[in-house]
């Protein structure tokens, strides 16, 4: 019976492997958001431009920008998330306008 190994696991220690773990930051891109019951509802997305670093909401063929508000909602459905990449410290666009997240 063989074990299956992630490719960081194989050139790390397993300590040096956890401390890249707790390391790890995201930042949010987007949010699809559902309104409606079980049975049924609507869809909308919320998207960070990675062009203009602002946010747009897309509602069926319509696009509009967001405003000041936090873009998830008690709507949210589905978040995604990118990892940052190593050393990075803020939001996708530095003034903090994404909302990065710690994984420990």
């Amino acid at each position: 019976h063989q074990h299956k190994r992630h490719a960081h696991e194989e050139h790390h220690s397993e300590g040096e492997a956890e401390h890249e773990h707790k390391d790890m930051r995201y930042d949010l891109k987007g949010v699809v958001n559902h309104y409606g019951g079980l049975g049924g509802g609507h869809y909308t997305a919320t998207c960070l431009s990675d062009t203009s670093n602002k946010w747009h909401v897309f509602d069926d063929s319509h696009v509009s920008s967001a405003g000041p508000e936090k873009p998830v909602s008690p709507s949210a459905y589905v978040l995604f998330y990118v990892r940052q990449e190593q050393g990075r410290t803020n939001g996708a666009n530095g003034n903090g306008t994404a909302e990065p997240m710690d994984v420990n």
